[in-house]
Formats: C-alpha cells, sequence, structure tokens
C-alpha cells in the first residue's frame, strides 16, 4: 500500500485525524491502520475530549454513529459553532454497520446544514477510508490557504490602517510647521494693505507678498483636501447658491490683481435665466477659484479669458472658463484630472505648483452630482473647462463677502492671546492694539489660566499647540470657571482638529496662516452685543 501514503508533512498537527469510536479496539484499530499508511492520528476516548481537540489544529474527524447520543450530538454541534468563520472541519461518520439506520439519517439532517459531513457505511475498505481521508485533507488545507489569505490580508489593512494614520499625522504636522511661520508674514501684509497712512509706490509690493503667502497656504490646503476626499472625509454644507454672485465673488478674491498686472481681457458672459445651485458655497468658490487662476497663470500678457454661464437642455446649468493660453496636448488632456498632473515636466518648471488643483475640482464637482470636462484644440489655442451642475429654486444665498466695520468699542474690551510662537505673539498683540482692545499675552496653558482667573478678560483667542498643553485644556477651564467667549487658531486644519475644537467649547476656528481682517470680522461677530467684563464678572467666589 505504498502508493496510498498522503502526500503530508510528518507530524503536522493541522494534519491530524481525530479518532472517536468508542467500542471495543475500532479506534485502535483505525488509527493502526492510518499510522502505517502515513497519517497523522490522535485517538479521542470521548466526545466531550474530542470537541477540545477540534478547537485545536486538525484536519478531519472519523466519528463511529454509536459514540453521539443526544447529549453527545449537542457538544459537538457546540464545537462545530465555535469554529472560525473560514473553518469547516471535515466530518466522516462510519454508520450501523451493514446499514443506513433512522439514526444514520437524522445525524445527516443535523450535522450537514453546520458542517462538512460524509457518511459512510460500515463495513468500510482500508482503500475506500483512506481515499476519502485524503480528499477531507485536501478540503482542509484549501481552508487553511483561506485563513492565511484572510490573516494576510488583515495584516495589510492594519498595515493600511497604521499607515493611514501615521500619513494624516504627518500632514497635519506638516500643515502646522508650514503654516505657523506664514501666519505673522500674511496678518502683517493684510494689516498694512488696509491702511489708508500706507504709501501708493508700496501698495502693490505689499499685494505682491500677500497674494505669495496665500499662494502658499492654499498649496498646503490642496494637499490636505485630496487626502480628505480619497478617505470620504470631506464634508460639504450645502445651501441655495446664486453662481453668478459666486462667480464675480471668485474673480474680486483671487484674481483681480493679476488680470491688471498681464493686462488680460476678462469678459463675463453671464446670460442663463437658472442660475442657483444647491451645494457648499465655499467648495464651489474653491473650484471656480482653481479654474480661473489656472486660466490666468496659463494665458500670456494681453491674453483674454471668458466666463460663460448658460441654461442647459436638461434644466441644468452650464458653466465655462475659456482662455486664449497655452492650450493643452490631447494626450495631456486625458490625464489633466490626475493628481499631481500639469502635462509635462516643462509647464512644471516654468509654471510651478503640484498638480493638484484640477484633480480636487473633479473631486468637488462630482460630490456635487456635477460634471466637468475640458477641450482644447492644442498647444497655444487656449483651453476650455467646462462644470455642468444640477440646478435648485432660486434662494437668497449666504455666500457674500464680508467687509468688517470700524468697532468703536474695541478700547473696552481686553482678549488674551495665547501664544507660543514669539513673531506670531508680537504681530498679533500689535495689530490687535491698533484696533483699540486692550491685550494681554500668555504663552502656555498656566499662564492663560492664571489671566483669566484674574483679570477681566472678554475674549480668548487661543492657540491649539502649546508647550504645556493644549489649548483644548484652555477653553475646558473656560467652560467650567467662565463664560468668556473663545477662538481657535492653529495650522492644525483637519476635520477632527475642527472638530474637537468646536466640541472643547471655541465659539470659531481659524486656521493658519491668518488673514486679519477675516480675524477682526470673526471678533466683532463674537463680541457683537456683549457688555465688557468688570474685575469679578463670571469669577466664583473661591477664586476672588
Amino acid at each position: 500500500m505504498a502508493d496510498e501514503t498522503p502526500d503530508i508533512p510528518p507530524d503536522n498537527p493541522e494534519e491530524r485525524v481525530l479518532i472517536l469510536a468508542p467500542r471495543g479496539r475500532n479506534a485502535p484499530l483505525i488509527a493502526g491502520v492510518l499510522q502505517r499508511t502515513g497519517f497523522v492520528t490522535a485517538v479521542c476516548l470521548d466526545v466531550e475530549r474530542l470537541c477540545e481537540e477540534m478547537l485545536q489544529p486538525a484536519g478531519a474527524v472519523v466519528l463511529a454513529e454509536e459514540a453521539l447520543n443526544a447529549a453527545g450530538l449537542d457538544l459537538l454541534l457546540a464545537a462545530i459553532g465555535r469554529q472560525a468563520p473560514w473553518s469547516e472541519i471535515p466530518l466522516l461518520v462510519l454508520t450501523g454497520g451493514g446499514r443506513t439506520t433512522r439514526s444514520s439519517f437524522h445525524l445527516a439532517k443535523v450535522l450537514n446544514p453546520r458542517g462538512n459531513v460524509t457518511l459512510m457505511e460500515r463495513p468500510v475498505r482500508i482503500l475506500t477510508l483512506t481515499t476519502a481521508i485524503r480528499a477531507a485533507l485536501r478540503a482542509r488545507r484549501r481552508q487553511y490557504e483561506l485563513r492565511d489569505l484572510l490573516a494576510r490580508e488583515q495584516a495589510a489593512r492594519t498595515q493600511a490602517e497604521a499607515a493611514n494614520k501615521a500619513k494624516d499625522h504627518f500632514l497635519a504636522t506638516l500643515s502646522h510647521e508650514l503654516r505657523t511661520p506664514l501666519n505673522p508674514v500674511l496678518m502683517t501684509v493684510t494689516s498694512m494693505a488696509h491702511d489708508r497712512r500706507l504709501p501708493d509706490e508700496f501698495r502693490e509690493d505689499i499685494d505682491v507678498l500677500k497674494r505669495n503667502v496665500e499662494l502658499e497656504a492654499r498649496l498646503i490646503d490642496d494637499l490636505l483636501d485630496l487626502t480628505r476626499i480619497a478617505r470620504g472625509k470631506l464634508e460639504l454644507h450645502h445651501e441655495a447658491i446664486d453662481m453668478h454672485m459666486l462667480l464675480r465673488h471668485a474673480i474680486e478674491a483671487c484674481c483681480e490683481s493679476d488680470i491688471r498686472r498681464k493686462k488680460l481681457r476678462l469678459v463675463a458672459d453671464m446670460h442663463a435665466d437658472r442660475h442657483h445651485v444647491w451645494g457648499d458655497s465655499a467648495r464651489l468658490t474653491q473650484v471656480f477659484w482653481n479654474l480661473i487662476k489656472n486660466a490666468v497663470k496659463f494665458t500670456p500678457e494681453g491674453g483674454s479669458i471668458t466666463l460663460r454661464t448658460e441654461d442647459g437642455p436638461d434644466g441644468d446649468l452650464l458653466l465655462s472658463v475659456t482662455d486664449s493660453g497655452i492650450g493643452i496636448e490631447p494626450d495631456a488632456a486625458e490625464r489633466i484630472f490626475d493628481a499631481f498632473e500639469q502635462g509635462n515636466r516643462g509647464i512644471t518648471r516654468r509654471y510651478g505648483g503640484l498638480g493638484l488643483g484640477l484633480a480636487i475640482c473633479k473631486a468637488l464637482v462630482e460630490l456635487h452630482g456635477g460634471t466637468i470636462s475640458v477641450q482644447s484644440e492644442g498647444r497655444n489655442k487656449g483651453a476650455t473647462f467646462a462644470v455642468r451642475l444640477s440646478t435648485t429654486a432660486e434662494r437668497i444665498s449666504r455666500a457674500s463677502k464680508y467687509i468688517p466695520e470700524v468697532d468703536h468699542h474695541a478700547g473696552e474690551f481686553r482678549i488674551l492671546v495665547v501664544e507660543d510662537h514669539e513673531t506670531t505673539a508680537e504681530v498679533m498683540m500689535r495689530l490687535l492694539s491698533s484696533l483699540g482692545y486692550k491685550v494681554t499675552l500668555a504663552r502656555d496653558v498656566q499662564s492663560a489660566k492664571t489671566c483669566v482667573d484674574s483679570l477681566p478678560i472678554d475674549l480668548v483667542i487661543s492657540d491649539l499647540g502649546l508647550p504645556d498643553g493644549s489649548g483644548l485644556d484652555v477653553i475646558r477651564h473656560l467652560r467650567i470657571r467662565h463664560a468668556i467667549p473663545a477662538i481657535a487658531v492653529s495650522g492644525y486644519g483637519m476635520e477632527d482638529d475642527v472638530r474637537d475644537a468646536r466640541a472643547a467649547g471655541f465659539n470659531e476656528h481659524m486656521v493658519k496662516p491668518i488673514d486679519f481682517m477675516k480675524l477682526q470680522g470673526m471678533i466683532k461677530r463674537v463680541l457683537d452685543g456683549r457688555r465688557p467684563r468688570q474685575r469679578g464678572d463670571g469669577v466664583p467666589s473661591a477664586v476672588e
């Protein structure tokens, strides 16, 4: 019977054949035959022992029908139910001598839905038994292969999740480290640009500085947005939007100075009758900011840009941005919306950028249920980017540009600035003081707590990353002991960071670098209607 030897490793516990045959010497005889044929066996004295062994590595079970009374069958069914999801250990049940009894049919009816069961009528020839066991072990090996595959898949998933978390942490930290030094620069130049005392000959230089700092901040945002979109974590806040108004704001926000500098001719051909859509105003502004900025960037001096809106045939709104710029090669047009794609390296070297803007535009438009496409007749023949969006009933949009008013009562309020970055702290204190506010500085959590407990603070503006803790520790202290509003400022701008700040109790959250005019408007909103605090307002008597 040498040709009957199974192809199994010696003493492999996963190939063990468990045997339960309680009458006489049936179990030792079966084990002896199988061992001589090359199988690894383990004899079980009762059902309890068999069930214990089934929870250990094993390949198949040879089981005599008479071993299973009602209690034994319940134990076996329970052991089968405790197997791993991938496991279905083969059961070879030896029926009563020479015939299939009612008990055999009952076993088949009960066990078949729960496991891999084969009934074998006795007497069983050795060749038949060994052949059945070899087939059972082959099936069991496939189960173990599935187990190993699932384990590798789970390990890969765990590794990928860990890598994603590490990447999120890296991007958040990178964003913070890049934004922090930009913060005092943008606050300073924004304030200077709105200072009537600034000589006219310096205004263009200040505009250049402001534009380039904002561009750096936009590149950082693009990296984070791409990550949010890829993970499905980008949240949209829908409202009815007048797209004509949004396009005008997009032009004013990003391109007017560039258009003048390059002597471009801008045509706004907005003739759509249905021009309201249901969407996220900030994100759609981002789409058209990118498209218009691209048109300005790739259009040579003296060229033209046309913004057009039309009523679509199905009630949709068609919006397009057409330029007379460098155009797009046919092969590049197919991949122009891919991340990090700019057509060719020459374009990247000449015009800069990361190649993320159009990929983000496509993702944002599709999140709004729309489509975006590009057409170009080739090099130096311009390009047209077309966006199609569904329209909605006309309503007044909340998308409007906030222009802060002068607060004549600023001198009545004291603001606590919690900031450990020396340059940022100095600039923020100087600018807030120039508006008339009384300003106190704290450089860490403990100092901030001492200030709010001992001074009449009306507003706290706190960085989130502090040397002895977090701005979240500051706001928790405020919410327990004081009714003082607070604004969080941070270089960490992921959704989780904003959500955590709001949940902790901050009234507003602003991501660095800070546009000081926007911060001024935010301060006015938070303080609007509040009276200045006097010494002891909202301070527990124990502190007094």
